[in-house]
C-alpha cells in the first residue's frame, strides 16, 4: 500500500513538473497488478507464474496502445 501511495504522489507531482507520465502510470499498474495478482495467488486461483505472465501481457499491450495512442495524438497536432 506504501508503493501505491508513492507511486499516486510521482505520478500527480509528475504532471505538475513535466516528468515521465508513461513511467509513472506504468509504476502505478505494476503496483496494482502485483496486488491483484498476489491476492489470487494466496486464494489458489493462480501460481505465481502465471499471475507474472499475465501481468507482463498487461504492460506490454499497455505500453504499446499508449505508444500508438501518442503518435496519432503528434500526427494531429
Amino acid at each position: 500500500m506504501l508503493v501505491l501511495a508513492i507511486r499516486v504522489w510521482q505520478l500527480k507531482n509528475g504532471i505538475n513538473n513535466g516528468g515521465n507520465i508513461m513511467e509513472l502510470v506504468l509504476g502505478v499498474t505494476r503496483a496494482l497488478l502485483a496486488a491483484v495478482g498476489g491476492y489470487f495467488v494466496n486464494k489458489g486461483f493462480a501460481d505465481q507464474g502465471t499471475v507474472d505472465a499475465v501481468i507482463g501481457a498487461l504492460i506490454v499491450i499497455l505500453t504499446s496502445g499508449w505508444s500508438v495512442w501518442s503518435k496519432i495524438k503528434a500526427k494531429k497536432k
